[in-house]
């Protein structure tokens, strides 16, 4: 019986192992690339790198795949709020335009 169990574990064991490489592998790193670009194209950002190029740069840190998928989260969430700051500052400059506009034609 014991035999069996360890033959468990080790079944387990090289499993996790195994799943635990596949974000290494070009095909998992591509969807994640789709996704990076999916996100800058949904959110219009004007990023400066390409979705490669950042999911290079996350590939890199990462350590595990834990930390892989934890800091594509990361940038995910970073392209949504670049294009929000983004739009805030737009949306304050055409206030601050209207706010010009308007005080240049009570003026006249």
């Amino acid at each position: 019986m014991a035999a069996t169990e360890s033959q468990i574990e080790d079944t387990k064991e090289t499993e996790e192992s195994a799943d635990s490489d596949e974000w290494k592998a070009e095909k998992y790193r591509n969807k994640v690339i789709e996704r990076i670009q999916d996100e800058i194209t949904k959110s219009e950002s004007q990023i400066p790198k390409t979705a490669a190029q950042l999911e290079e740069f996350v590939f890199s840190k990462a350590t595990s795949r834990k930390s892989y998928l934890d800091l594509t989260a990361s940038l995910l969430i970073y392209i949504n709020d670049f294009n929000k700051k983004k739009e805030k500052k737009d949306s304050s400059d055409g206030d601050n335009k209207q706010e010009e506009e308007f005080t240049e034609q009570k003026d006249s």
